[in-house]
């Protein structure tokens, strides 16, 4: 098994693109959980995809809470499912990638 491409410069220009810009953060926020909604199945290749997230939400600017509500889906009302809801109706089928959404946040809760 080969290691998984590294994508710390695609992660460092989104960032870029993103510091600042709410517009940006969303489009691509929207994009990467979409990405692991569609792969939950296939857990070992979503560690980029965890990262960036990771890296989006943890970007320190005056839009840091909002990138986290819009990650959560609190941000405004939508007829996309809320994602504690996903993760909830994912709990007996995908355990571990509930757990890989679980270790995020606590990472995320304990970096500031």
């Amino acid at each position: 098994m080969k290691a998984p491409p590294n994508n710390d410069s695609l992660n460092d220009m989104i960032e870029h693109l993103c510091w600042g810009d709410l517009e940006n953060s969303k489009f691509f926020i929207e994009d990467i959980i979409e990405s692991i909604k569609i792969k939950r199945t296939m857990i070992s290749d979503l560690g980029n995809h965890f990262k960036m997230l990771r890296g989006l939400l943890l970007i320190k600017d005056e839009m840091q809470e909002q990138r986290i509500r819009i990650s959560l889906n609190f941000e405004e009302f939508s007829v996309r499912q809320c994602l504690f809801t996903h993760l909830e109706n994912s709990t007996m089928t995908y355990a571990l990638y509930v757990l890989r959404w679980l270790s995020l946040f606590g990472d995320i809760a304990v970096a500031d």
